[in-house]
């Protein structure tokens, strides 16, 4: 098969093969991620394998010449230049200058026989032979010296030694970052132009080899399921990469390493579905792809949803900004309905979070696992696939398991609810918007009457931005009715939380005599993601006389804890509006504690007991004057539950 690089590939054999020093070097030029490197190792290591010998030098972060000196001696030397080797630091200049004969003083004369600094080592005849020596310089608009110097030094291996050279850049790069140098200073504008006309004889630009290249990188991987999908799903990835016209290569093999991992993980029945296999790559590499080159960021993966779909048609600028251009390009992906919802692909994006059994749950609810085994609320929410005997046979189903509180999730009610407004409004089902809600928020009670809303806080915490429920995004989002079943859901969820306060205290107190550090930590801001309780007045639960008789019977070390506990938990005025109902508690504590060390005065305990004391007055103190600001308490909260109970 012919490659678009092939007229390269000639000359440079031609090139390395030439009996006579040509006296110019040649440029391999292309866009970051085109494959120049690729291309250059390749076309190397086939020079390496008809006896040919090569210098491949990265420029990428050097900064001197004296870096590029050191670069070339490690590669002609490995063992000299190695940590162990001593003799390395006094003999790297002047072995590299016998190396390569070059006038790097200008003073006319090869350097090799003018170091009198260096101590006189004879070098043997096998590391000094240069003939036949490719030199490559990888990486030139990368390095930190400036073009003119850096080409004035290549210069010399051209001119001087006598050695074949290649440069690999990109060119466009170049020209800009000297623009950018030289906007203050003209004369030195198109310095890189006026050397290169000197130094290149020959200039070559790079096309990305997509065929080539996708094969040598899944030949990168170890035996397994991944290399296994990407071989069968190489046309796929040839196409994606395609209409990505992005034409990076680079982008392209770290997608595919990323892509490993996940592969390889999978269950084995998701593994044995070779459309979801296939969807995921195609999936995975266009969206990393549009992410990578900076034409999205990860949270933009939430427009490419049904929402992002139906703005798209309403003339949403943002839909049309991220949906209908994607959706466009990747002619073969249906960003509507994927097997892992778009909350899963933003964590994987935007925190590496790669979370196996989510992304299987997800796949497991989408329509390319559909089965019996699927919930039948999964089934109907894929109703736009199904034919309308199907519908007929689940609506049913799904409108009785609402009705009579089969669903035991709160994720599980908002998702029949959701698929049957949107059901109701293609007129496929019979009941109005307003009966569904109404049902809906009777199964939401229901739940929190046996305390199970809290189960899916996360998703209640996140659908603001765009969570779903069992990797699959809510119908209908956005309409009143989901709005208004939203609000319910969340007040109920608090009404719940503050129901559960007093036993969250006894197991608090009961936490103080077992694990004072874990007390500490759910009551106080930390860095370990627990905290869980750093703004709520759940101590005012606890007796006081309970709390003393606790706290006298632990030992002095988890006594210190305690105390650090308090002073702490009061620090921020932000928590603490929220904390200002325990401050009679901590008045009455307070008051207790000091009655207990006047009993046990001249005693350690008795110690204790005062400087605890103080610690929960001057809490008091600091609660009381927020109130006195009108700093937000939580009276509201339990003003509404007491509402809520009056209702049951």
């Amino acid at each position: 098969m012919s490659s678009p690089n092939d007229h390269i590939e000639l000359f440079l054999d031609h090139y390395y093969k030439r009996p006579i020093p040509p006296g110019y070097a040649v440029l391999v030029k292309g866009r970051w991620g085109a494959g120049k490197t690729w291309f250059m190792k390749r076309s190397l290591a086939q020079l390496e394998r008809d006896g040919g010998k090569v210098l491949h030098v990265s420029l990428n972060g050097i900064t001197s010449v004296d870096a590029i000196e050191g670069e070339i001696f490690r590669l002609l030397h490995p063992v000299l230049a190695s940590k162990g080797m001593a003799l390395a630091g006094k003999v790297l200049k002047g072995l590299l200058r016998a190396t390569i004969k070059v006038d790097l003083d200008g003073n006319g004369r090869d350097d090799a026989s003018v170091a009198p600094q260096l101590p006189e080592i004879k070098i043997p005849d096998y590391l000094t032979n240069t003939e036949g020596f490719v030199l490559v310089f990888d990486d030139i608009e990368r390095c930190s010296i400036p073009i003119a110097e850096l080409l004035g030094y290549i210069n010399h291996f051209v001119e001087h030694s006598d050695l074949k050279v290649i440069l690999v850049a990109n060119e466009d790069e170049i020209i800009r970052q000297e623009e950018i140098e030289s906007a203050t200073d003209r004369r030195e504008h198109r310095a890189y132009l006026r050397i290169k006309e000197k130094l290149i004889g020959k200039t070559f630009e790079i096309e990305p080899e997509i065929d080539a290249a996708a094969r040598a990188f899944v030949g990168e991987f170890a035996d397994g399921p991944a290399k296994k999908f990407f071989k069968q799903n190489d046309d796929r990835i040839r196409e994606v990469f395609a209409e990505s016209k992005y034409q990076n290569l680079r982008h392209l093999r770290l997608a595919l390493f990323d892509l490993e991992d996940l592969l390889n993980h999978l269950a084995p029945d998701i593994r044995d579905s070779s459309a979801v296999v296939a969807e995921l790559i195609s999936r995975y590499l266009a969206l990393s792809f549009e992410i990578k080159s900076g034409s999205m960021v990860p949270g933009d993966i939430r427009d490419l949803s049904r929402d992002g779909y139906l703005r798209s048609l309403a003339n949403d600028e943002g839909a049309r900004g991220h949906y209908a251009r994607v959706s466009k390009k990747y002619s073969g992906i249906d960003f509507v309905d994927e097997p892992v919802s778009n909350e899963l692909w933003v964590a994987i994006f935007d925190k590496g979070v790669v979370d196996v059994n989510a992304i299987e749950q997800s796949i497991r609810n989408s329509r390319y696992f559909s089965s019996e085994q699927q919930p039948s609320w999964v089934r109907l929410w894929h109703a736009s696939s199904l034919t309308d005997e199907e519908i007929s046979e689940l609506l049913p189903q799904v409108a009785h398991e609402l009705k009579n509180g089969l669903y035991t999730r709160a994720g599980e009610v908002m998702h029949a609810s959701c698929v049957l407004f949107w059901l109701s409004d293609l007129e496929i089902h019979k009941e109005s918007r307003r009966e569904i809600l109404d049902t809906a928020k009777l199964q939401l009670d229901r739940l929190r009457a046996v305390g199970r809303l809290s189960l899916d806080q996360d998703v209640l915490r996140n659908i603001s931005m765009g969570a779903g429920y069992g990797g699959l995004g809510f119908h209908d989002r956005g309409s009143l009715e989901y709005r208004e079943l939203v609000a319910h859901w969340s007040n109920s969820a608090e009404a719940e939380r503050i129901d559960q306060f007093p036993r969250r205290s006894e197991e608090l107190l009961t936490l103080m005599n077992t694990d004072s550090g874990a007390f500490y930590r759910a009551l106080v801001v930390t860095n370990d993601g627990d905290s869980r309780f750093y703004d709520t007045p759940l101590l005012k639960f606890i007796a006081p006389s309970s709390f003393v008789d606790q706290y006298l019977a632990i030992a002095p070390s988890d006594k210190q804890r305690v105390g650090m506990t308090f002073r702490r938990r009061y620090e921020f005025e932000s928590s603490n509006r929220m904390l200002v109902s325990e401050a009679i508690w901590l008045g009455q504590v307070s008051e207790l504690l000091k009655a207990r060390a006047a009993n046990l005065r001249g005693t350690m305990v008795a110690n204790n007991l005062v400087d605890l004391a103080k610690l929960m007055a001057d809490a008091k103190t600091a609660l009381e004057s927020m109130e006195e600001v009108g700093g937000r308490t939580d009276a509201g909260a339990d003003a509404a539950r007491a509402e809520t109970n009056g209702r049951k």
